[in-house]
């Protein structure tokens, strides 16, 4: 079973969307009034400054915690200050992977602004110099195309769906055996990482952020086993398919998975070595 952490009002409203999978133990930290289990209310504070000189007590909320580890994050969040505090808790004892969230920049106040590039800057460069796994980015800016056909007031539940969503089934795939796969692990470097939808009719990408200087692409295909056993052509179409999308200057591969649905599942994952800029 997967732990996740989720930290501040957008990680925990995510972190709830996981708790949907009974594969994942969901613990939450934000400053808001809640019965839940596992929950930890922390102090309000104003400003990101304030939270550094007083930061929370979470190292006996999280002292169960080993193993492998998703933080959940959003850089706008003003408790998110707190972020390497409760990180540090659990860095010597568990396989932290984090998933950043970025809101639509365009949108906030001068002093979330800053606290979002510090804590998206701080956060890659300590994942990258390997402290955790791997860095996991979403942009919000980048997901609101996806999302059609909710209101107003399922509009942001419906953006959280898709990207726990997603995530899952990618580590779902992960730990399932594939029918045929060319995948080999990512390179040690690569843990800067962007994930996404894949047509698997066509071959479009319709990724969660737009990653930069990619060195590595995995392409995952969800198909019913029925048209597993049906489809001759289906695995040459692939192998196009993905053939079609490689590059001289990244490695390119592919698996290809049976499942339960009446209709294909395709998703990408993209990996650099290099710190994603500030827009």
């Amino acid at each position: 079973m997967e732990t996740i952490i989720a930290l501040g009002g957008v990680g925990c409203k995510i972190a709830r969307e996981f708790e949907k999978f009974e594969e994942y133990k969901v613990y939450k930290i934000d400053t808001e009034d809640s019965d839940e289990k596992n929950y930890l209310k922390v102090t309000k504070r104003d400003a990101p400054e304030q939270y550094e000189n007083h930061p929370p007590k979470v190292k006996s909320f999280l002292k169960p915690v080993s193993g492998d580890v998703l933080f959940i994050v959003c850089g706008a969040s003003i408790v998110s200050a707190t972020s390497l505090v409760v990180l540090e808790q659990i860095k010597d004892k568990c396989n932290i992977n984090i998933l950043y969230i970025r809101p639509e920049m365009s949108l906030m106040s001068e002093m979330r602004t800053l606290q979002e590039r510090v804590v998206f800057n701080v956060l890659q460069q300590y994942t990258r110099s390997g402290v955790f796994n791997k860095m996991y980015l979403v942009s919000n800016e980048q997901v609101d195309p996806l999302i059609t056909d909710a209101s107003i007031l399922g509009y942001y539940q419906s953006i959280n769906e898709l990207i726990a969503h997603s995530f899952h089934m990618i580590n779902v795939f992960n730990h399932t055996d594939a029918i045929t796969s060319t995948f080999s692990p990512p390179a040690e470097v690569s843990r800067i990482v962007a994930f996404g939808l894949l047509n698997t009719t066509n071959g479009s990408e319709k990724m969660f952020f737009p990653l930069e200087n990619a060195r590595e692409v995995r392409y995952y295909y969800g198909i019913p086993e029925q048209k597993l056993k049906r489809d001759k052509k289906l695995h040459r179409k692939i192998v196009k398919q993905v053939k079609e999308k490689a590059e001289s200057n990244n490695q390119t591969s592919f698996g290809i998975y049976s499942t339960n649905y009446q209709e294909d599942c395709g998703y990408v994952l993209s990996f650099s070595s290099e710190i994603q800029e500030i827009a």
